[in-house]
């Protein structure tokens, strides 16, 4: 994307893309263990939190700390502005794009070889340095895919889980190509936390033995991570920039969700449930694609959702693969319950 800097305000800041970097903070002033340091969201939260209340005139460091916190509590400012002035020049004439394409990475919590977010956090490094490590996948993502050319990415949001790149020109090809060098970018950011949380003297010994584990893998060379992205690509329609945002966003999500759902489908514990989920007839895409990646396609979608059905009507009738077994009664939390209930002739999921 063409340098805000420069613009005549056809497009957004770029302070309003995610900058979670207000402030740094030292293991040895907050400690450093997980029960003994206080996870960097504390102090950043009283941060804002006096801003808020004193109402001074901020300083820099204050307006990025604002700006970080308003782009976390609504991810798709960035893409309403931007969306805005895209249909502002199509209408004027000022530009001859006439789409715009939104990626959406899905960082989960739980991933292959314990490098989730949660898996970090709960199994790995703890709350503190799991927080360093993501403020360096912050930074990783937006010098990957942040670039100053009219014809480039920009980085339109990021939050704990999700990253969102648009884009009026890339294509799938150019996105595929920076994934790979973010792979490599986070591989060099969490072996540095890694080590540094294995150094620390309040790291237990279980926590250093499963960093010894994910040290090993992550020495191995191309590493890619357990990371899913969806793309919709769409010509705006209408004057409606609140209905264009919203196809753009929740069709290049419902897109992600497909492609974890294609790499995880095969991987299911057992046979029965694996074959129930090949019903959807879903398949990852080509390697030179990148498997980890689904541009949004309405029938690989509604195959998809109407999945739920299949598995509603297999449950309730206690018949998975021509076996037959009770399905339906699952013990959760030392009690037993329904997975779905019947009324009105109807079973419902379970809302508890």
């Amino acid at each position: 994307m063409g340098d805000p800097s420069d613009s005549d305000g056809s497009s957004a800041d770029s302070a309003l893309t995610f900058d979670d970097n207000p402030a740094d903070y030292d293991p040895a002033e907050s400690g450093s263990a997980d029960s003994d340091c206080m996870a960097v969201v504390w102090p950043r939260s009283d941060a804002l939190s006096k801003l808020l209340t004193e109402r001074h005139s901020p300083t820099d460091d204050d307006r990025d700390a604002l700006e970080a916190s308003l782009i976390m509590q609504l991810p798709t400012l960035y893409l309403y502005w931007q969306m805005n002035l895209f249909q502002q020049q199509m209408r004027s004439g000022a530009t001859r794009n006439r789409q715009i394409s939104l990626y959406i990475i899905l960082f989960p919590g739980e991933a292959r070889d314990n490098t989730g977010i949660k898996d970090l956090n709960d199994n790995v490094i703890g709350q503190w340095w799991n927080g360093q490590y993501l403020q360096k996948r912050y930074d990783a993502v937006q010098a990957v895919f942040d670039e100053h050319t009219p014809d480039g990415s920009a980085v339109a949001a990021q939050s704990y889980k999700t990253a969102f790149v648009m884009t009026y020109a890339r294509e799938r090809k150019d996105f595929v190509a920076k994934l790979r060098d973010l792979d490599a970018a986070l591989q060099a950011a969490l072996i540095d936390i890694l080590d540094q949380a294995a150094a620390d003297t309040s790291t237990t010994q279980k926590q250093k033995a499963a960093i010894k584990k994910l040290r090993t893998v992550l020495d191995k060379s191309g590493y890619r991570f357990d990371i899913f992205f969806g793309l919709r690509t769409l010509a705006p329609q209408g004057k409606s920039i609140l209905t264009n945002v919203y196809l753009l966003v929740t069709e290049a999500m419902k897109g992600a969700a497909i492609a974890r759902y294609a790499a995880k489908a095969p991987s299911l514990k057992t046979r029965a449930a694996r074959q129930l989920a090949a019903r959807a007839g879903i398949s990852t895409d080509p390697k030179k694609l990148d498997p980890r990646g689904k541009a949004y396609d309405w029938n690989v979608y509604l195959r998809a959702s109407n999945l739920a059905e299949i598995i509603k009507d297999a449950v309730v009738k206690g018949n998975i693969g021509g076996t037959v077994m009770e399905l339906n009664a699952i013990y959760v939390n030392t009690v037993w319950t329904f997975a779905y209930l019947k009324y009105k002739n109807l079973f419902w999921g379970n809302p508890k």
